[in-house]
């Protein structure tokens, strides 16, 4: 495990040559930030297994994934790219030749850069990924970069994993702009009948959010436990996921387009974690 430390934070980053059990074979293994603890008040994200050893394939923290939009290769029944990760199976349970990623640390970041070339597809797609930080702010930011002779489609969102708020009388979420895809309810609504009817959870509960807003970038409050956090992106979503369990709820804004040949594209999602302790 890489840590990386300040006055008020210690970040936890899977280390992608020694922590593949830990990573998966679902999201990207450079940059993947496993925790964050507060100095004086501890973890700060949580995980669908939480506060046990998770899974790979579940995870744990504020990891980032392609895995809805693999690329199949042309010469194998079974076997995938998944970008971040390396060649996987269909069901991301197993890795078969791992991305190998270079490492720059720096005094308040963490950069992880890899290839996935593939001569055969005619594909080369360079990816880099930041870890920066500073006092109580996080970021994290994912560059790619498509070398080769045809578009690539990229489907790629930050999957966070929060603690429920001590206080499930709360709404976990605040944003404007979002309604339920289903019912057209805003999600306040949404998450009322929620905690009404499904808490604590016996299954894992999903549902998927349209984001209408003249804003130029997604940014949502966050209820959780023990901080309160303000989570943001440089990019307006197509759609916005909502997903939580009885350990964990998380909010997962979707970025979907081709990737043309020569063409860069950088994302990034933040998040601020506020000073004040909830009660």
């Amino acid at each position: 495990m890489i840590t990386l430390e300040n006055d008020e934070l210690i970040l936890s980053v899977i280390d992608p040559a020694e922590d593949l059990s830990l990573a998966g074979s679902r999201y990207c293994t450079g940059g993947y930030v496993f925790q964050i603890e507060h100095r004086e008040f501890g973890p700060i994200f949580s995980g669908p297994e939480h506060p046990g050893i998770p899974s790979g394939y579940n995870g744990q923290g504020i990891p980032e994934t392609f895995c809805l939009q693999p690329i199949k290769l042309s010469a194998h029944e079974d076997r995938f790219l998944n970008l971040g990760v390396g060649i996987t199976d269909a069901q991301f349970r197993k890795t078969f030749t791992p991305a190998r990623w270079f490492e720059e640390r720096k005094s308040s970041c963490l950069l992880h850069s890899t290839v996935h070339c593939l001569e055969e597809e005619s594909l080369e797609i360079h990816l880099r990924r930041k870890i920066a930080f500073s006092k109580n702010l996080v970021s994290s930011k994912t560059e790619i970069r498509n070398e080769g002779r045809n578009a690539i489609p990229i489907t790629w969102f930050p999957h966070p994993f929060f603690y429920h708020p001590a206080n499930t009388s709360d709404a976990w979420v605040e944003c404007a702009g979002l309604r339920s895809r289903t019912t057209r309810e805003p999600m306040a609504l949404v998450q009322r009948d929620l905690r009404a009817k499904e808490y604590p959870f016996e299954r894992p509960f999903v549902q998927t959010f349209s984001f209408a807003s003249d804003k130029e970038r997604f940014s949502a409050f966050i209820r959780s436990r023990p901080f309160n956090l303000t989570m943001r992106t440089d990019y307006i979503p197509s759609v916005v996921v909502f997903y939580s369990n009885d350990q964990c709820f998380s909010l997962e804004p979707y970025f979907e387009r081709q990737c043309q040949p020569g063409e860069v594209l950088e994302l990034e999602v933040s998040y601020l974690i506020h000073s004040n302790v909830n009660n």
